[in-house]
């Protein structure tokens, strides 16, 4: 609890601060190409920090936050997923075909999140000047529970999700 209130409040504020203050100057016409070129980094850099204090925030969440199983259709949560992408990057980068995809057990906020980092990786990590090509397949298997006991069946259904991308890799 301490540390997820000293990274969402005593770090987020002066980090805040540092990009407010770099933008601006980054924003202010200068013909120094060299100091223009370190300002973009100074951004670049303070905006990774803030997906790192973002990352932990949510690592923290995870961890303390209880399980609470319901009924979740993955359709619509990579529907949710794929808008929330499309409006937080300004314009659609994403191709996705999605096979039709059953409704699970599991933690509906766990869930999108996983989505969520899955696809902004592939935004992100695309060839440039191209949109991010992802392939959404799942098929359902039986394993058997018993691996570790010979002559002892009993089989449990999983689900085996696929998410492939013509990118460049993570």
């Amino acid at each position: 609890e301490a540390f997820n209130y000293v990274a969402s409040h005593d770090l987020q504020e002066p980090l805040r601060k540092l990009l407010i203050f770099a933008n601006l100057l980054n924003d202010y016409p200068t013909d120094d190409a060299k100091q223009k070129k370190e300002l973009q980094k100074l951004v670049r850099s303070a905006n990774q920090m803030r997906e790192t204090l973002t990352g932990l925030q949510q690592f923290v969440w995870l961890n303390e936050t209880p399980i609470q199983p319901v009924p979740v259709d993955l359709n619509l949560v990579l529907n949710k997923v794929k808008k929330q992408l499309a409006e937080e990057l300004k314009e659609d980068l994403l191709d996705i075909a999605i096979e039709k995809l059953p409704s699970i057990n599991a933690d509906k906020q766990q869930i999108e999140l996983l989505f969520y980092h899955l696809l902004n990786n592939s935004v992100q990590y695309r060839k440039p000047g191209e949109r991010a090509i992802v392939s959404i397949t799942a098929t359902l298997l039986k394993k058997n529970r018993f691996t570790e006991i010979a002559d002892r069946y009993k089989y449990q259904d999983f689900l085996k999700i696929v998410i492939q991308d013509k990118g460049i890799g993570f």
